[in-house]
C-alpha cells in the first residue's frame, strides 16, 4: 500500500480530539443542567399547587363544618323564641324561650360551671347553649366556667391543645323526635305515634325527654313502656301539663304539634378546638402538625374527629346586641361579662353571662398553612392575620403554639354566619 493513501485512512478512523470532546462534555453539561433545572421548577410548582389546593380544601372544609354547627345553635324544634318583643331605639327584640327544667341537679356532660338546677324547676337560660372562650398562650378568658371537662391543656407535646387557639361550644336539639298522639291528663301518661318520615323510636326508662307543642317545652325524666311514656322522678314543685290532650282544659295544643325528643341522645354539645399530633408521613418522624378537632358530647358519651389539619389558628368573634338593640363584635371574654343584655325570657332572671343568648353572628378566622415545607421564599411565606392586624409580615421562626414556622404558605379563611335560632 501506497504511504499517502495509509496516511488517509488512518485519519479517516481516528476518534475525536481533545477540543471536540470537550466542547461534546460542555454542551452534554448544559443539556443536563437545564433538564435538571426544569424538573427541579416542575417539581416545586407541583408542590406549591397541591400545598395550595390542600390549603384551599381544608379551609372551606373546616368554614362549612363549623358553620353548619353554628347554625344550629339553640335550635329546641319550634319554640325557639316568644311571639312577642321588645321594643328598642333599633328595633324590635324578640327573646328567647327556655325549656323548663324538671330534672334534679342536672348538668350537660362537658359543662364545669355547676349543676344548672337543684331540687326544684327552673328554666334552662339559652345562654347555656353558647360558650366561648379566648385562649392566649397562657390561659382561657373566661376563667368561669372552666373550660369543658376533657379538652387537653395547651402544650407542645402530641395529644396537647394548640397555645392561643379560641375554644367554642354549642347545644343544640338534633332530632325531628316523634309527634305525641294523646295524653291521660291524670297520670301524664304521653302516647308516641311515629309516622313514616320519623327514625324508629328509642326512649327508655331513665331517659330524659324534651317535650314541645311550640310554645312552651319541658324536660323531664321517664319511665318508658313500648310507646308510652310517664314523667317520673321530677323535681320536688314540678309542674307539667299535658301537652297532648285535645280538651279545653289545655287549649294550648288544639292547633299544635306537640312531639317528643329524647333529651339524653338527642341534645348535643359540639366543641370545636385545635389539638397538636404526630405528623402521619413517616418521612418526619417527631414532627408535629396543628389539627382542627370537633368534639360531639350527648349523655351517652363523648367522641372526637379529627376535620383537617395545618390550621394553626383559631379565633371567634361574636356578633351581640345589647338591650338597646346595637350590634356590636366581642371576644368570648367580653361577651362573659356583658350587662346590657336583652330582656330574659320569661322566669328566667338576668344571670351571669346573659350576653351568650344575646349572639346574633359568628364570625370565624381561621389561618392555615400548606402542611407541608414546600421551599418557598421569604416573600411568599409572608401572610396576614386579621386577628393580629392589617400588616403582612414574615412568619416568626417559632409559632405562637410553639411549633417550628417551617418553610410554608400560609392563608386565613374567614366567614361570617347567622346564628338563625337566636334571632
Amino acid at each position: 500500500m501506497k504511504p499517502a493513501m495509509y496516511f488517509r485512512l488512518r485519519r479517516r478512523h481516528a476518534g475525536f480530539n481533545l477540543v471536540e470532546l470537550m466542547v461534546a462534555m460542555t454542551l452534554g453539561l448544559l443539556v443536563s443542567a437545564g433538564i435538571i433545572a426544569l424538573f427541579t421548577t416542575t417539581s416545586r410548582t407541583n408542590q406549591v399547587q397541591n400545598g395550595l389546593a390542600r390549603m384551599q380544601e381544608n379551609g372551606r372544609f373546616a368554614l362549612s363544618r363549623i358553620s353548619s354547627d353554628l347554625r344550629m345553635t339553640s335550635a329546641q324544634y319550634c319554640a325557639n323564641t316568644a311571639g312577642t318583643g321588645t321594643l328598642t331605639p333599633n328595633g324590635m327584640q324578640a327573646p328567647l324561650r327556655a325549656p323548663m327544667l324538671h330534672i334534679r341537679n342536672f348538668t350537660f356532660p362537658d359543662w364545669e360551671g355547676g349543676a344548672l338546677s337543684g331540687d326544684t324547676s327552673v328554666p334552662l337560660s339559652p345562654r347555656y347553649f353558647m360558650q366561648g372562650y379566648d385562649c392566649s398562650g397562657t390561659g382561657c378568658a373566661p376563667a368561669t366556667p372552666a373550660v369543658p371537662s376533657g379538652i387537653p391543656a395547651a402544650g407542645t407535646a402530641e395529644g396537647s391543645r394548640v397555645r392561643g387557639a379560641d375554644i367554642l361550644t354549642v347545644r343544640y336539639l338534633r332530632s325531628p323526635g316523634w309527634s305525641v298522639r294523646e295524653c291521660n291528663f291524670a297520670s301524664k301518661a304521653m302516647t308516641i305515634a311515629p309516622d313514616a318520615l320519623s327514625p324508629p323510636l328509642d326512649i327508655a326508662s331513665g331517659d330524659a325527654v324534651l317535650v314541645s307543642d311550640c310554645s312552651n317545652a319541658n324536660i323531664f325524666v321517664v319511665a318508658a313502656a313500648g310507646n308510652v311514656v310517664t314523667p317520673t322522678a321530677l323535681t320536688g314543685d314540678a309542674q307539667i301539663k299535658c301537652p297532648a290532650t285535645a280538651s279545653i282544659t289545655d287549649p294550648r295544643i288544639v292547633d299544635g304539634d306537640p312531639r317528643i325528643f329524647n333529651f339524653r341522645k338527642d341534645f348535643v354539645s359540639v366543641t370545636y378546638y385545635l389539638k397538636i399530633r404526630a405528623d402521619g408521613n413517616p418521612d418526619r418522624p417527631g414532627r408535629m402538625v396543628p389539627v382542627l378537632v370537633r368534639r360531639e358530647s350527648d349523655g351517652t358519651g363523648m367522641r372526637e374527629q379529627e376535620l383537617a389539619e395545618g390550621i394553626e389558628r383559631l379565633d371567634f368573634l361574636y356578633g351581640i346586641e345589647n338591650a338597646q338593640g346595637q350590634i356590636a363584635f366581642l371576644d368570648a371574654a367580653e361577651v362573659n361579662a356583658l350587662t346590657s343584655c336583652p330582656a330574659p325570657p320569661a322566669g328566667v332572671a338576668l344571670e351571669a353571662g346573659c350576653g351568650w343568648r344575646s349572639v346574633k353572628s359568628i364570625e370565624i378566622h381561621l389561618l392555615l398553612n400548606t402542611v407541608d415545607d414546600i421551599g418557598v421564599a421569604a416573600v411568599d411565606s409572608s401572610f396576614r392575620y386579621s386577628i393580629d392586624g392589617t400588616t403582612i409580615q414574615p412568619p416568626p421562626a417559632t409559632l405562637p403554639s410553639g411549633l417550628s414556622a417551617g418553610r410554608m404558605m400560609r392563608r386565613e379563611f374567614v366567614s361570617l354566619v347567622s346564628a338563625r335560632n337566636f334571632q
